[in-house]
């Protein structure tokens, strides 16, 4: 995989401008994802890459920092089929009481 995904990172001290590229890399039936910012690098491997999201988030968290994008969202989930078949590069939007949209 060649794609990268710019996304703008929010708290710490950020100033609200900073942003993370963040490479997904498969790795063999694993998923390695490499999150680049502020000239510092977070990796994290796991089954599907919204799980590798989550524990970069955590690591973000420490440091007051969250991703600005869909994947660090409170109402978004993976779901079955859909993460199994982007290996966790789409998940699901939820809102209460609503079907579930397809969120990148």
């Amino acid at each position: 995989m060649d794609e990268q995904y710019t996304v703008f990172l929010i708290g710490g001290d950020t100033g609200g401008d900073e942003q993370a590229v963040f490479t997904p890399h498969n790795v063999g039936t694993r998923c390695r994802l490499t999150c680049s910012y502020c000239n510092k690098v977070i990796a994290a491997e796991e089954d599907d890459y919204f799980e590798a999201l989550c524990q970069i988030r955590k690591q973000l968290e420490v440091g007051g920092i969250l991703p600005f994008c869909y994947g660090a969202s409170a109402n978004v989930f993976p779901e079955g089929t859909v993460t199994e078949m982007s290996r966790g590069l789409v998940v699901c939007k939820v809102k209460t009481g609503e079907r579930p949209k397809r969120a990148t």
